[in-house]
């Protein structure tokens, strides 16, 4: 025996207890419409991000990140036909900021900038161009990768402009073996005086330090190659 109420029915099963059916045509309509609009929204938002993120990651042939390195490669150090050292030193540091570098010095005595030490861009931060190939943006996703910048402008010798050379280093961190420290020279026997030593240290007192990778030659390339484009 059933007896309809609205859109649902109920029906009654042993006992006498009455249990609600969901299987009317007003419900299944309301979980079409969840499942049709809701649903399938969030799963295109994930799936159009997912396609993104694998057609700029992927490859390296299509991926393009911002102020990515250029096809031909640029000479290190570069001639730029300039004559004012002010007009390239100026271009030199806006540079190193599009590349979200933050300087640490400037010396014009001997035409060096030097940057801080910046970590390295990972998949999710595609606004930082420091990384500038797809697999270093995945290194530094899982590694801890950081780079500094050091650019050294002088006038070239028998011609009107400078040069300007970019070096940029690149260190992956490095933790130290853990030390299990022996209680010897921590033990007070009874056949010894007294020694009182404060300058005692206790525990691990090596901090983590970093590992030399070398220079990074696409990001001196992709810097090179803005510069030009400035100057």
């Amino acid at each position: 025996m059933q007896a309809r109420t609205g859109a649902a029915k109920m029906r009654f099963g042993r006992g006498g207890r009455g249990v609600l059916d969901r299987g009317g045509a007003a419900a299944r309509a309301l979980r079409a419409s969840l499942g049709c609009g809701t649903i399938r929204r969030a799963v295109g938002l994930v799936g159009s991000w997912v396609i993104a993120a694998g057609t700029v990651c992927g490859t390296g042939g299509c991926a393009v990140w911002p102020l990515a390195g250029p096809a031909v490669a640029v000479g290190n150090p570069m001639y730029v036909a300039v004559t004012d050292p002010d007009v390239v030193w100026e271009r030199a540091v806006d540079t190193l900021h599009d590349f979200k570098f933050q300087i640490a010095q400037e010396n014009r005595l001997n035409g060096t900038i030097e940057t801080d030490y910046k970590v390295g861009a990972s998949v999710l931060e595609p606004w930082h161009a420091d990384s500038v190939r797809p697999v270093d943006r995945w290194e530094s996703t899982f590694q801890s990768i950081r780079r500094r910048v050091r650019v050294r402008i002088v006038p070239a010798e028998g011609a009107a402009g400078h040069l300007v050379q970019v070096e940029a280093f690149k260190e992956r961190e490095v933790g130290v073996p853990g030390r299990s420290d022996t209680p010897g020279p921590a033990t007070f026997t009874e056949n010894q005086p007294l020694a009182r030593d404060l300058d005692v240290v206790v525990g691990e007192a090596t901090p983590q330090g970093w590992m030399s990778l070398g220079r990074d030659a696409a990001l001196e390339q992709a810097i090179l190659s803005r510069l030009m484009e400035k100057l």
